[in-house]
């Protein structure tokens, strides 16, 4: 993770377009850094998060905007991968621990899905014996919106993986949400199963990124640069607090 933010730089120094996997940086700072170079340069830059553009959260977000739901009041999100899944995951140096890995996606998902940045947030972890990174952590957050969400995370506990967002109708779940294949449907009186299978989850975020060169545009408008720096500040307060 920690690494993105040189070799992006580079690139735009050479005159490359970049696309750089998430999150963009570990500092808001060097995030917003980027996104001004490309901007001088002429240049497109998009931070990767493919999970914002699967049918199956398409799918909620349309549940969400028509109304289907209800006005959605809370939201809770549940991952567990093991530690072993790099050999950098408990490396604070290299921007390791599963906060920048994974929850990176839910600060991003709920920005994309209810238009606004979080408003408030907190947390407690536990760290990887010997580090000052965490290997587990629960937070709790309030959107700008009023919507109130929370995340349980961890490398060493094995958790029913999953989000479920909860309006005055009825909620929504998304089993494995950062890879999302089916949403449940739920209006307390029956519930409805909408499959959404694919081969390759990266298939439509790299039909975004084409149809961005085929309209000629130096940003996407999904995920702007804004857009990536508020979700890493978001980040770097938890990561205050903890340290």
């Amino acid at each position: 993770n920690s690494a993105h933010y040189t070799w992006a730089k580079a690139a735009l120094e050479k005159g490359k377009h970049v696309i750089c996997e998430k999150p963009c940086t570990t500092p808001e700072a060097q995030t917003r850094e980027l996104f001004a170079l490309a901007k001088e340069k002429n240049l497109f830059l998009m931070e990767a998060q493919k999970m914002l553009f699967l049918p199956a959260v398409l799918a909620v977000k349309d549940a969400i905007d028509s109304g289907k739901l209800g006005k959605v009041r809370m939201a809770e999100f549940n991952h567990s991968f093991y530690g072993s899944y790099n050999n950098w995951m408990y490396d604070e140096a290299a921007g390791g621990g599963p906060l920048l890995s994974s929850g990176i996606y839910v600060i991003e998902l709920m920005q994309f899905l209810f238009g606004c940045p979080v408003a408030e947030i907190s947390g407690i972890c536990t760290k990887h014996p010997g580090t000052n990174v965490e290997e587990q952590y629960t937070i709790s957050g309030r959107m700008e919106n009023g919507l109130l969400f929370s995340l349980k995370n961890s490398t060493v506990a094995l958790m029913k993986n999953g989000a479920c967002f909860y309006g005055e109708k009825g909620y929504a779940e998304l089993p494995d949400y950062w890879k999302a294949r089916k949403v449940i449907f739920c209006d307390h009186k029956e519930s409805q199963v909408q499959e959404f299978p694919c081969e390759h989850e990266l298939l439509y975020e790299v039909s975004h990124i084409a149809e961005c060169f085929r309209k000629s545009l130096l940003e996407s408008p999904v995920i702007t640069g804004e857009f990536s720096a508020r979700a890493i500040r978001t980040l770097e307060e938890i990561k205050a607090k903890w340290n």
